[in-house]
């Protein structure tokens, strides 16, 4: 159902020497006849200037708002007239004074909006929201999503009979999130799946809409279409294959529109937003964004919705601690702990464990801070300014409770006896990693591959496979077997001299003397000649050892010691560097760490271990691996496996052997599911450019952040943020966005067979780099994503 509107001619002046067009006379009334007791009408010039007039009380300039219509004052060119008025169809009609007629007294134009049934309520849908209480309604119908901006609201719409009486349907979700079953079950709709979806989803003789509302009731978005924010926007979002034209996007924009009392009809708040699903939707408005602003129709970027964040929301959990704020130096030379909750003046490279963590910089889903959290289950929240923010100022050094989740935060002092109650609650089953010590030699990726991870580590093991599935697009390579490491925890020996050696490295790395006395005194009470296996051990039997953090760091360097500087043996040292130079010639490699206890499905590890280059300009593989090994035992390692429960004595490191590459063109991380829009199917992926990184950047950088998604033929991409290195291009073309696509789901529909998982559910985390100057495609490392 459509309003009428009848043009008659724009009347003309006689009365001077310069006669001229006066002024437009337009009636505006429903369709039977009787005045409206408001409307919202939008005039749209022909240069382009948009001016909103609410009548009866606030007209716009050169617009006055009459007891039967508006007076417009006249301009060059056509004026483009859109009234809009609650629970009527909207009309569009065009004015144009080459074809005024002189007539005297009446009308230029009569517009009649055509009244809408009543709005329909039932337990399955609703056919439109009330002023009054369409928002209760509309909240009853929704599913609730949490996202950064705070708490979604989620509401799926089926809109049928466009090639007669359009009906709209507003879904309840809750009880019907797909469009076809609530279309087949609830409306009786005789079409098949595939039929529905030809009718819904494509072709301009399509006879349904169908798509998604999305409520933001805390976020405030900058709209460059408008010229100003929206605040608590409602968007309106097709699946991204869908191929509807801008057209078509904004006639369902207005048939929603009528019927949503609940969205403003102009101005900046609580308007409904058409958000395009990604490149090829938003070029192709771009391309004529007149008719939605001759409309009266908003809409929305990616990037504007994202580029207006203040505050994120990035973990759920609650957690108990005082609440400290400090920035990255500090956390290296400051003891903290799980009772400790941070407020982070800028992102670090490592968050030992703690209660949780509010940042002063905005993060990506895949910065560490938000990857060790996700990992904790402890909660995680980025608030710019959040010193100064009147929540969070006044409780800074106070035992507090914080808490994400249901898309808000929450932070309130509390006592000890609360606090202490909540700590001792988490207790976890005890983790004992699996290890196979039987596995020889130093073999190639082409030789080991998923199944080994128990001999080589998940790292080493699942590049091997990826070599083997990509050989063009993973790094050649090989491993070395846990076995090498357990060997060389066995041949080292502890003595008092190796004791007293180990104090003065403990203070050398600038460690107070005091824990670093302790330490050689826990030292020297091991048995005389233990192997590091027993001093490790010992370690872990001490009382003090447990109980204070400062002789544990302390503690755990003179370990770290002993095991960098026990010799490696002599013919393994040999079959190492000689199976490097076989390989790589004098090529610089990396020796990674890869253990039995990261990159697992329920428990990531990631950046708790350390990588090292060898052979080139440094020293070869044989003087370097040490320090590997002695990264199973730092301090932020050893502090999340006891975190989790993990068996400290059952961790064995292996490692991955493959080139080095200096000349990174880009490097990145992508997701193998969509979890900046989880309703929507894709890849997530943040990049960035040369050797900046993506998930701990040292200068403040932010990556460009983007989806890649369906589209109505092949992918498109959904960006959120350029690059703040690259802000006004993409850091990958768009064939090498194809060529990481095709990679990733490759990737993805090999290794849920590994896994165990249907191909639509896995999560996979890659990591990626273009190198040289032909920016060659290099995965380097795939593991599950906890989430």
């Amino acid at each position: 159902m459509t309003g009428l509107a009848l043009v008659l001619g724009c009347s003309v002046s006689h009365g001077g020497s310069e006669p001229g067009p006066s002024p437009y006379l337009v009636e505006v009334a429903s369709s039977d006849g009787e005045p409206l007791a408001e409307y919202v009408a939008i005039i749209t010039s022909e240069n382009g200037t948009v001016r909103t007039a609410w009548c009866p009380d606030s007209p716009a300039p050169d617009t006055e708002c009459l007891p039967q219509g508006l007076r417009l004052e006249p301009e060059p060119g056509a004026l483009a007239l859109t009234i809009k008025a609650r629970g009527h169809a909207f009309v569009t009609l065009e004015l144009d004074p080459d074809d005024a007629l002189p007539r005297s007294g009446a009308p230029d134009a009569e517009v009649a909006l055509e009244s809408l049934p009543p709005i329909q309520i039932t337990d399955d849908y609703a056919t439109g929201f009330d002023v009054n209480d369409g928002l209760t309604t509309f909240e009853q119908l929704a599913v609730s999503i949490p996202t950064e901006f705070g708490p979604s609201q989620v509401v799926k719409f089926y809109i049928s009979g466009l090639d007669q009486t359009p009906q709209v349907y507003l879904q309840n979700t809750r009880a019907h999130p797909l469009h076809y079953q609530f279309a087949n079950r609830v409306l009786g709709v005789p079409l098949t799946l595939s039929e529905f979806e030809a009718t819904t989803y494509s072709g301009a003789d399509r006879t349904g809409y169908a798509g998604t509302l999305t409520r933001y009731p805390e976020a405030v978005a900058a709209s460059a279409a408008l010229g100003f924010s929206l605040v608590t926007p409602i968007t309106l979002s097709f699946f991204p294959s869908d191929d509807l034209t801008p057209a078509q996007a904004l006639d369902c924009h207005r048939l929603l529109e009528e019927r949503l009392g609940i969205a403003a009809l102009a101005g900046d708040e609580s308007r409904l937003a058409y958000f395009p699903a990604g490149d090829e939707s938003e070029r192709a408005l771009a391309d004529d964004p007149a008719a939605f602003a001759r409309g009266g129709a908003a809409w929305l970027t990616r990037r504007e919705l994202h580029g207006s964040l203040t505050h994120q929301l990035l973990n759920d959990g609650v957690a108990y601690g005082t609440l400290r704020r400090m920035g990255p130096e500090e956390l290296g030379s400051t003891p903290i702990s799980y009772t400790d909750i941070l407020v982070l003046t800028r992102l670090p490279n490592e968050l030992p464990v703690v209660g949780g963590t509010i940042t002063e910089e905005l993060q990506t889903p895949l910065a560490h801070v938000n990857v060790a959290a996700r990992a904790r289950n402890t909660p995680n929240m980025a608030l710019l300014d959040a010193a100064g923010d009147s929540r969070i100022a006044p409780l800074l050094g106070q035992l507090v409770r914080f808490e994400v989740g249901d898309g808000t935060f929450s932070l309130a002092a509390t006592t000890l006896a609360e606090a202490e109650q909540f700590w001792t609650s988490r207790t976890l089953e005890p983790l004992v990693p699996a290890y196979d010590l039987e596995r020889e030699g130093l073999p190639r990726f082409d030789e080991v591959g998923f199944a080994d991870s128990v001999a080589i580590g998940v790292k080493a093991a699942n590049l091997a496979e990826l070599h083997q599935l990509l050989p063009e697009q993973t790094p050649d390579g090989f491993a070395v077997p846990f076995r090498y490491y357990d060997a060389h925890l066995q041949s080292g020996r502890v003595t008092v001299d190796s004791c007293a050696a180990a104090r003065a490295t403990c203070v050398a790395e600038g460690r107070a003397s005091a824990p670093c006395d302790d330490a050689e005194a826990l030292c020297a009470a091991a048995p005389a000649g233990e192997d590091l296996w027993g001093y490790a051990a010992h370690l872990l039997a001490a009382q003090t050892f447990a109980t204070d953090s400062a002789l544990r760091d302390a503690a755990l360097a003179s370990l770290r010691h002993h095991i960098m500087t026990t010799p490696v043996a002599a013919d393994f040292a040999a079959a190492l560097d000689a199976r490097v130079t076989e390989i790589f010639g004098a090529h610089q490699v990396r020796l990674r760490s890869s253990t039995n206890s990261e990159d697992l499905p329920n428990f990531s590890g990631a950046g708790l271990y350390q990588s090292v280059s060898a052979g080139g300009s440094k020293p070869p593989a044989s003087a370097r691996l040490r320090g590997v090994w002695a990264s199973a035992w730092g301090f932020a390692a050893f502090e999340e496996r006891a975190y989790w429960g993990i068996d400290h004595l059952a961790v064995r490191m292996g490692i991955a052997v493959n080139p080095a590459f200096d000349d990174e063109a880009a490097n990145g991380v992508l997701i193998t599911q969509n979890i900046a829009d989880p309703m929507t199917t894709g890849l997530y992926v943040n990049v960035q450019l040369g050797e900046v990184s993506v998930t701990n950047p040292t200068d403040g950088s932010v990556p460009e952040i983007f989806s890649i998604v369906p589209a109505p033929s092949g992918i498109q991409v959904a960006r959120e943020r350029f690059s703040t290195l690259s802000p006004d291009a993409p850091v990958l073309t768009d064939d090498e966005t194809i060529e990481l696509y095709r990679a990733a789901t490759t990737v993805q529909e090999h290794f849920a067979n590994l896994y165990g998982e249907y191909t639509y559910t896995l999560a996979l985390d890659l990591e990626f780099k273009l190198v040289d100057a032909d920016r060659r495609l290099l995965i380097k490392q795939v593991r599950p994503y906890v989430h």
